[in-house]
């Protein structure tokens, strides 16, 4: 390979990288002195819209700003997975899957009201594909309006943004409060549903059915358990480190409808511990691998001398990070090298839980008596989690104990709009499944039960939600009739 060749392969993996790490969190610093950190999200000629570390996306005015830097990091958070090493290609985990390690957001500035007036009369001139792009600034126009009392500019507002952008499910619950006020209690009641049904916010939840509450129409509560379960084989779910409770909680009776265990929820929770693997480690992994497979053998041996290190220190993170310094300066020159700076960066400070040592540190503090009720633990993160050299996996269990996370089925990773009832499926599935490893039951043969094998997400979402007729026969042989 020539070095041209390989120099534009380099450039290959170094868009890969850069890919994996666009959702580093910059710094935009507002020419009132204030700061806000998040990732940019949306640019255009006359606005940014920030996504912040909680998850709120904030429209401003390129006017107001003084200067956009990268360099802070956002804090992240299967048996499913590839096998190999491989450069994730969906977004890097937003902080929210940690909410405890996420500074709080700083306040920020209003524009001044000429201007986003301005701005919003052009964006409103556009068509409804270019208004998407700059809506953030008519919802903020809303929100304006909204308290300074003025209920009908503000819905009018609303209602503009939600033409275009009506997954906005946070301002569809503001426009339901405005239109109910104008006595369209009916349009009222659907807005609100709609949130309630869709959101993966339990903020948003609990706001939209105290919502419904107040109009007389509650939602309905969540059933009892059935009484016949308080005997059956029961699998208790163990919340690790920061995760949204209420999940489980409002999952669980699908759980035992699908299978028909008891599933409890532990009182208590346990940390997750530090990171286990970087993003940076394994990115920087899979590039070192991609050298050493196809750079002439001449530039790896040159490249390894200035750094003083051996082909063995390429095991280690830090080896491969001072490989990787000397290799792409001497291959690819320093801008390459200041680009692979500035994206892996960042990585350096997220990552991954090790789903093995997790499982190891459940079984330890959770024993199972054999002859007791309980047949197992099945822990549940928000942190993503690998095994191995795996790339992720969405969950991994033995006899007794396993743990899942839920990290790649929310709908902020993947950049969908938020569906509840989506969620919902894609947790159950993985936790039936993890509970017939826990039981002892092997992995199903059938390609649309939902304990088949998915490689990846989409084939995780194409099964079905009921467990095949091999598979109930198999769990009624473990823990008696259903």
């Amino acid at each position: 390979m020539s070095r041209h060749d390989f120099v534009a392969q380099l450039g290959l993996s170094l868009g890969l990288l850069a890919a994996a790490g666009s959702a580093a969190a910059d710094t935009i610093r507002l020419k009132n002195g204030e700061q806000v950190e998040g990732e940019v999200i949306q640019r255009d000629e006359l606005t940014i819209t920030v996504k912040t570390r909680s998850g709120a996306q904030l429209p401003y005015l390129n006017n107001e700003i003084e200067l956009i830097e990268a360099g802070s990091a956002p804090t992240t958070a299967g048996h499913q997975a590839p096998a190999t090493p491989a450069i994730p290609t969906a977004p890097a985990p937003t902080i929210s899957s940690l909410g405890d390690l996420a500074p709080a957001v700083l306040p920020r500035t209003k524009p001044d009201r000429a201007t986003l007036e301005a701005r919003v009369a052009e964006v409103l001139a556009l068509d409804n594909v270019s208004q998407r792009k700059g809506i953030d600034a008519v919802f903020q126009l809303g929100d304006f309006m909204s308290e300074e009392g003025n209920a009908a500019r503000a819905l009018e507002l609303y209602e503009a943004g939600l033409r275009v952008d009506s997954w906005r499910l946070e301002y569809q619950l503001k426009a339901a409060r405005l239109v109910l006020a104008q006595g369209r209690r009916v349009e009222a009641i659907e807005k609100a549903k709609t949130v309630y049904q869709y959101t993966e916010s339990p903020e948003l939840m609990q706001e939209a059915k105290g919502f419904l509450a107040e109009l007389g129409t509650p939602v309905a509560a969540r059933p009892t358990d059935d009484p016949a379960l308080a005997k059956r084989p029961e699998i208790v779910l163990v919340p690790v480190g920061g995760v949204r409770r209420w999940l489980l909680e409002d999952f669980r009776q699908e759980l035992q409808t699908k299978t028909g265990l008891k599933y409890s929820i532990a009182p208590y929770d346990f940390d997750a511990g530090p990171i286990d693997r970087t993003y940076a480690s394994h990115l920087t992994g899979a590039i070192v691998a991609q050298i050493l497979a196809e750079a002439p053998p001449e530039q790896v041996k040159a490249a390894l001398s200035e750094a003083g290190l051996a082909k063995a220190d390429l095991e280690t993170p830090k080896g491969r990070r001072a490989f990787l310094e000397v290799f792409i300066r001497k291959t690819a020159g320093p801008e390459q090298l200041a680009k692979f700076r500035q994206e892996i960066s960042p990585l350096e400070q997220t990552g991954q839980r090790d789903a093995e040592r997790l499982i190891k540190v459940l079984a330890g503090r959770s024993p199972v008596a054999h002859d007791g009720q309980v047949k197992g633990y099945v822990g549940v993160l928000e942190a993503d989690l690998f095994v191995k050299d795996n790339n992720f996996v969405f969950g991994w269990a033995g006899p007794s104990h396993g743990v899942m996370s839920y990290h790649r089925f929310l709908a902020e990773f993947n950049g969908e709009p938020p569906n509840r009832t989506r969620l919902r499926s894609r947790f159950v599935k993985q936790v039936i499944s993890s509970t017939f490893y826990v039981l002892g039951i092997e992995r199903c043969t059938s390609a649309t039960c939902m304990r088949a094998y998915p490689n990846d997400l989409t084939e995780h979402d194409q099964k079905e939600n009921e467990l095949c007729a091999r598979c109930k026969e198999k769990l009624r042989a473990v823990i008696g009739p259903l």
